[in-house]
């Protein structure tokens, strides 16, 4: 039982579990997207964003991670007009940052606060089930988690529900999730639940 489920695991939605997860609720945060999925919903991080990632402590590491800032912007339109200026300042932040995804999903730093529930989708697509390689990456990455002193709770291996918008998107069967599961297990030792179609 969760104190709190958030549903997206993006910007919004991660902040939201962090802070709640530090003032000592239990979360559980789900996404529809495999981890790490280098996917920014939009391009930048806007001056309050990147503020808001300063409140978090989090700047400092997206910078380090080597994301450059931009301090002003310029539009050009087909019509020829021209506008450029500095972005202002926010909290001591006057720059956007367009960081890979990859850097901001922290789910290290959240399993060091407090144990952590990871749930993955699996799928067919086009007919094709997970590479092993991906699966192999999968496995690992969770190991990495435990293995820098993350807690990890539970890794759900789960597979879509209903029918999707693609008709190409397809279950997998509950024997290939098995197979993932025991594969999980094998690598990281970490507890590992089953959910099919």
């Amino acid at each position: 039982m969760y104190d709190v489920v958030i549903v997206g695991a993006r910007l919004a939605g991660s902040a939201t579990g962090l802070l709640l997860a530090r003032s000592g609720l239990d979360v559980l945060i789900i996404d529809q997207a495999r981890f790490p999925s280098d996917t920014l919903s939009t391009h930048q991080l806007q001056v309050p964003g990147g503020a808001r990632l300063a409140r978090l402590g989090l700047l400092e590491k997206v910078i380090a991670a080597g994301t450059p800032p931009s301090t002003h912007a310029r539009f050009d339109t087909a019509a020829g007009i021209k506008v450029e200026g500095r972005f202002p300042t926010v909290d001591g932040v006057s720059a956007v940052y367009s960081p890979r995804r990859t850097i901001l999903d922290n789910l290290l730093e959240a399993a060091r606060v407090r144990p952590i529930v990871i749930q993955s989708l699996w799928m067919h697509v086009r007919g094709e089930p997970p590479e092993p390689a991906e699966i192999d990456a999968f496995a690992h990455r969770i190991k990495d988690i435990l293995d820098s002193g993350g807690r990890i709770k539970l890794v759900q291996i789960y597979t879509i529900a209903r029918r999707t918008t693609e008709p190409w998107v397809t279950p997998l069967s509950d024997a290939q999730l098995d197979q993932i599961a025991e594969h999980v297990q094998q690598i990281s030792a970490a507890p590992t639940a089953v959910f099919g179609s």
